[in-house]
């Protein structure tokens, strides 16, 4: 399968049980995803709670998720990781499970993003996506002359972009071309990115509505706008925190087993 940086990209949450990886319910979680009609899932990113998982988890994921959905749709694999061992690990595992690409955000951990980028260009044949989370990476943006260097690369094939600044974006977007392509990951602005030229999604919501969120890559309209707002109103009753409502909303659709968080361990 031939990745396209494009549509509906749904960032999987990870489910625990007791201390590990519930993989039945991660199992359970990628089918209702499938069926919702993504287009392409990402696994090990911040909705899937990657900076709290061991690397052992970290490649039964990988594993079990490739074992699931055996190429019906598209997988990109996370590969940020604290160190360049690990990542190089991640990257070896990915390879081996025939993920479609890898996305790294450069700024995380203490690896000069330079450096974390040019080491999984030289080690990897998959093509990479990069990803920028001031969440993760000390309130700070990737700089868009650092992303500039890569556009032009025929291995990076695009940029994740979830820092909610729109300047920054439509910045990103004047880099965008048919081989580097960005998408949109905060919710609260996708139907404007849509609209200004991002090439697709990436809605940690979805996890509980895939459909919806498919629904908003076809109609692109104020109307499925409003319904996916209410959809995050409704998850903000069961918790502040994102990860933490997408979890108990899943329980209660009876996709997952337990509403428990990795950072809690």
């Amino acid at each position: 399968m031939t990745l396209e940086l494009q549509g509906l990209i749904v960032p999987a949450i990870t489910p625990r049980i007791d201390a590990g990886v519930d993989l039945s319910s991660l199992t359970n979680l990628l089918e209702f995803l499938i069926e919702g009609g993504v287009d392409s899932i990402f696994i090990l990113g911040t909705t899937g709670e990657f900076q709290h998982l061991s690397l052992d988890e970290k490649a039964h994921i990988i594993r079990a998720s490739s074992d699931c959905i055996r190429n019906r749709v598209e997988v990109l694999a996370g590969i940020s990781a604290t160190s360049i061992d690990e990542m190089l690990m991640l990257i070896k595992t990915s390879e081996e499970c025939r993920t479609q690409a890898l996305v790294l955000a450069p700024m995380f951990g203490q690896t000069s993003p330079l450096e974390l980028v040019g080491t999984a260009l030289q080690n990897s044949s998959l093509p990479i996506v990069l990803y920028n989370n001031p969440a993760i990476q000390e309130g700070a943006e990737l700089p868009i002359s650092f992303v500039a260097e890569f556009v032009s690369n025929p291995k990076v094939i695009g940029m994740k972009d979830s820092s909610g600044n729109r300047e920054y974006f439509h910045r990103l977007l004047e880099l965008q071309s048919p081989d580097f392509r960005i998408v949109q990951g905060k919710e609260t602005t996708i139907l404007e990115s849509l609209e200004a030229g991002a090439a697709g999604i990436v809605a940690g919501a979805a996890n509980v509505a895939p459909a919806l969120f498919k629904s908003m890559m076809i109609q692109r309209d104020q109307e499925t706008m409003d319904r996916i707002m209410a959809l995050k109103s409704e998850l903000k009753q069961y918790s502040p925190a994102s990860i933490a409502a997408i979890k108990q909303k899943l329980v209660r659709l009876g996709i997952i087993t337990s509403a428990a968080l990795f950072r809690d361990i």
